[in-house]
């Protein structure tokens, strides 16, 4: 189960990504992390270190300026979800006043389609369906691609236009942080 606090309420702002310079450093700090083994309950970035699906993102925000460090870290049994039907990450991210939920457009462009343009925008959550529910976790990087690492696999990039992927779709959140003052 993920365990956390929430931390204070943010000011409604802008995308913190909406700043070309911001996507450009969390797409430099993602590239740290292409390559990490997948290890539960984990954030070091590198081929010795390790990171969880759901601790991948919060170290990404972080590093990038996105969320504060004191943002809680995420605990979760990564084998929870096989037999189960609720999920815990959809549960903690609901809580998280950081993030709002954004709707699934009913289609997502594919590889084929001549329409590229994405519902998405880069630091959006994915929640997506491994199992029974919503128990991986991936973060936009510039749409269509994103990051995420699978359970005893390596960190990557993958496109959100492989069917492999937009079919388990199931949720999205959207960080809603204002400008630093």
């Amino acid at each position: 189960m993920i365990e956390s606090e929430s931390t204070k309420p943010t000011k409604a702002g802008r995308e913190w990504f909406s700043d070309p310079a911001r996507v450009s450093a969390l797409c430099r700090a993602a590239s740290a992390w292409i390559g990490t083994p997948w290890a539960a309950n984990s954030a070091v970035a590198g081929p010795d270190g390790g990171v969880s699906c759901h601790h991948l993102p919060r170290a990404l925000l972080i590093e990038v300026g996105a969320l504060p460090s004191t943002f809680p870290a995420p605990r979760s049994d990564p084998n929870a979800t096989r037999h189960g039907h609720e999920s815990v990450i959809e549960g903690w991210l609901d809580r998280c006043v950081e993030f709002n939920p954004i709707p699934i457009p009913a289609e997502i462009p594919t590889a084929n389609s001549t329409n590229h343009r994405s519902h998405f925008l880069p630091g959006d959550l994915l929640g997506l369906r491994i199992y029974r529910c919503v128990d991986h976790l991936g973060i936009v990087l510039r749409p269509p691609l994103f990051l995420h690492v699978l359970q005893h696999q390596r960190t990557t990039v993958n496109p959100l236009t492989d069917p492999t992927w937009s079919r388990r779709l199931l949720r999205c959140w959207r960080l809603d942080r204002a400008e630093e003052s």
